[in-house]
């Protein structure tokens, strides 16, 4: 339900009129928590609500859900609904740092821990995804999880340093694409 939510706010709160950015919008309010459908997440926040301090979970990784949830959004953009590289790139970048501050796109965001992820999706929680709506689109079976990580580690590398992204997109005239995202971001903080 908060996904669906956020959702609908993300696209309410689009400041700018491009239909296309306005539905990616939305769609990145679907996915930017559905990293939290992992058991290490479900369990932290069970022993929240029971007001106790999750000690075993306190500074672990495995109970983040930012990079799951962009990593999964980047995947389904780009290979079920065949965005584009770059508005896909921007979506992903603004679901992975929406609970901190984005400082260089170009320094470490365009990599994804492939062993935190791993371990992550293993212990994904059916139940808590169906809850998204959204039609499952992998199976995480051990030759669809490969195949995961091999069009991740294919299609980001582009984002990997601005001479990469210059070979791969020309160098940029105009900010447009800086506007995009801080749209695209700000709509998530905002919602």
């Amino acid at each position: 339900e908060h996904l669906l939510k956020v959702s609908e706010i993300c696209k309410k709160v689009f400041p700018l009129s491009d239909e296309e950015l306005k539905n990616l919008s939305q769609i990145i309010g679907r996915f930017h928590d559905l990293g939290k459908a992992t058991s290490f997440f479900q369990s932290y926040i069970k022993e929240v609500a029971k007001g106790k301090p999750p000690s075993h979970l306190k500074d672990n990784a495995l109970k983040t859900h930012s990079e799951l949830s962009a990593a999964l959004l980047f995947y389904y953009l780009r290979k079920i609904k065949n965005f584009a590289p770059l508005p896909a790139f921007l979506a992903f970048l603004a679901v992975k740092r929406h609970h901190s501050f984005v400082e260089d796109a170009f320094e470490n965001e365009a990599f994804v821990n492939k062993t935190l992820l791993k371990e992550q999706i293993q212990n994904f929680v059916p139940e808590v995804f169906k809850e998204t709506g959204l039609e499952p689109f992998l199976d995480f079976s051990q030759e669809e999880m490969s195949e995961f990580f091999s069009f991740l580690q294919k299609e980001l590398k582009p984002f990997r340093t601005m001479r990469k992204f210059i070979r791969s997109f020309g160098s940029l005239k105009d900010f447009s694409l800086y506007v995009n995202f801080l749209s695209l971001y700000s709509a998530l903080l905002l919602a």
